[in-house]
């Protein structure tokens, strides 16, 4: 799942559909940089629009899904590369 299909899998309500309970410990840190982006996200139409209520789960969540999706880019780009070199 990308970024932006997370939208969706949001209920009216906001929730989140077809996501499993996953316990995921964050260093205090890691919170506190979610924490501060709320007010910035809530401000943001699309963010706010798409999660529904901001909070620092939901914040969490966005970031966990841009990450893997960064992450997947860069195994995909090293896939190619690696690929192209194969057949020199």
């Amino acid at each position: 799942m990308t970024a932006n299909t997370i939208e969706t899998t949001l209920t009216t309500s906001g929730e989140l559909r077809g996501w499993g309970p996953v316990a995921v410990k964050v260093p205090a840190d890691v919170a506190a940089r979610a924490d501060a982006l709320i007010p910035d996200l809530q401000a943001d139409p699309e963010i706010a629009g798409m999660l529904g209520r901001v909070t620092r789960a939901s914040v969490i969540r966005l970031a966990l899904v841009r990450g893997l999706a960064s992450l997947e880019g860069r195994a995909s780009e090293r896939k190619r590369i690696a690929g192209g070199k194969a057949g020199k």
